[in-house]
């Protein structure tokens, strides 16, 4: 089980966060959010791929140090050349292939704590034998303001998610409480 002491703060800089604004305007292709339902999913578009191009960079910088940003952007070369063909949920880059490896960043409200939320993978996302990873960023609604830190908070594999049910108006999602992850530094890559 992690803990607040386990998460990770990966500050993004400058540079990196004028790549990760460009990369979230050609993520949102069609207009609309793979994560909410309804009139949600075009309002929130642009906040939610932001979000997660801000965790994509954030889980290269953590594994890949100095190399990260560099993993990161040639990463979205690939998918930036074929827009339309999706990253089936393949987040993580290590140079040479995208990892089954799938991070999921949400925004975190102003003043809540990371560990009383839960790590949402929607039933189209969940692949077996993958690992997901949970990261939140800070950042106002319209999502204009910039924020340089990313907490990564933990993982956990497919197979320990298998919970199924309709969350909070959603529809069917897998689910785990953040504080049920593991501690980011037990995760071996292969």
């Amino acid at each position: 089980m992690v803990n607040n002491n386990d998460c990770v703060v990966i500050t993004i800089t400058e540079e990196e966060l004028e790549v990760v604004f460009e990369n979230a305007k050609k993520a949102t292709l069609n207009g609309t959010s793979q994560i909410r339902s309804g009139a949600n999913r075009k309002a929130t578009c642009g906040t939610d791929n932001l979000a997660g191009q801000l965790g994509e960079l954030a889980l290269h910088k953590y594994f890949y140090g100095e190399n990260g940003f560099e993993f990161y952007k040639q990463a979205r070369e690939i998918r930036n050349a074929n827009p339309k063909a999706g990253d089936g949920g393949r987040d993580l880059f290590d140079g040479k292939k995208h990892l089954n490896v799938d991070i999921k960043c949400s925004r975190l409200k102003l003043g809540a704590k990371a560990m009383s939320y839960n790590m949402v993978v929607p039933e189209k996302e969940y692949h077996l034998k993958w690992v997901y990873i949970a990261a939140f960023c800070g950042m106002n609604k319209d999502g204009t303001e910039k924020n340089d830190k990313v907490v990564l908070t933990g993982w956990v594999k497919s197979e320990d998610i298998s919970k199924l049910r309709d969350f909070k108006g959603y529809g069917d999602r897998h689910f785990c409480q953040v504080s049920e992850l593991r501690p980011l530094d037990s995760l071996i890559l292969e």
